[in-house]
């Protein structure tokens, strides 16, 4: 039987920061879809993407934020010309050694149900602002300290993500089919 393995995709740094990302840069991750072990979080400043996750299809637009956790299968299908994104990415053993997922637990069923929210001018300000202080982290030593830093950033943006997803899923009215909901126990 011949069948084709998705290949895995972590980072080989605890975590990395960016604050101008690029089509361009992002493109590079669009060839195939993989499945992700580490978990995103990228904020659009300019231009619109389409990126397929766990075999559904999304734009993520100018304003938006895309939040991703391990495991979800990723494709990105294609990238404006002109996208600009803030991103911030923790790899798995980050992820497992702080206990990130239990932590978001609040907020981690309305992400995995829908993974882009809308930021308003002040909640981007917000997330522009953590991106640099994951990126500036980098440098603090020990190294308890500086995971200890970002891991009270990434919470300080699930605060405020439990916030936005709240709000939009409620104005969307959307419930939970049974397969989101086995979606969320198999997660």
């Amino acid at each position: 039987m011949n069948s084709k393995i998705i290949p895995l995709l972590d980072l080989p740094y605890e975590f990395v920061a960016g604050e101008d990302v690029s089509g361009a840069d992002l493109q590079s991750y669009g060839c195939f879809p993989c499945r992700i072990r580490m978990a995103i979080f990228l904020y659009c400043v300019e231009g619109t993407m389409q990126i397929n996750i766990n075999l559904q299809e999304y734009c993520v637009g100018k304003g938006q934020i895309l939040v991703l956790f391990p495991n979800a299968v990723v494709q990105v299908i294609s990238i404006s010309d002109d996208v600009r994104a803030k991103i911030i990415c923790v790899s798995s053993s980050f992820v497992e050694s702080c206990n990130l997922l239990q932590s978001l637990s609040p907020v981690a069923d309305v992400i995995m149900r829908n993974p882009i929210a809308s930021l308003s001018s002040d909640q981007a300000e917000v997330f522009a602002c953590t991106v640099g202080m994951v990126y500036q982290s980098i440098r603090v030593k020990p190294e308890e300290i500086r995971n200890q830093l970002v891991y009270n950033t990434i919470q300080s943006i699930s605060a405020m993500l439990l916030t936005q997803y709240s709000e939009e899923n409620r104005q969307l009215g959307k419930s939970a089919s049974r397969s989101d909901e086995i979606l969320l126990q198999f997660h």
